[in-house]
């Protein structure tokens, strides 16, 4: 069952999830995107080398938590979608 999900996400992702935003939002996600590297990179050039590791190891956990969120909303909205088609079939 795993791999049909992961095939699911990868084509309804298709690494391109700015498709499903309109214009405006689509150009304040970049915009934040933008601003989200920036500050990163200037708070990084701030810290020792410990403290670099420390938040380098934190940027990674974070990521990998920001990804299985969207796979946790993505299953969620799959779910929901299964269970209305179903529930389409009852109608007359």
């Amino acid at each position: 069952m795993q791999s049909i999900l992961n095939a699911l996400y990868e084509c309804g992702y298709e690494n391109d999830l700015q498709r499903f935003l309109s214009a405006d939002e689509a150009s304040n996600y970049r915009t934040a995107c933008e601003s989200r590297i920036h500050g990163m990179e200037r708070l990084r050039e701030r810290l020792n080398d410990e403290d670099k590791k420390k938040f380098d190891r934190f940027f990674d956990n974070e990521m990998e938590a920001a990804g299985l969120d969207m796979e946790c909303a993505f299953r969620y909205g799959l779910a929901i979608g299964l269970k209305l088609s179903g529930l389409s079939a009852l109608l007359p």
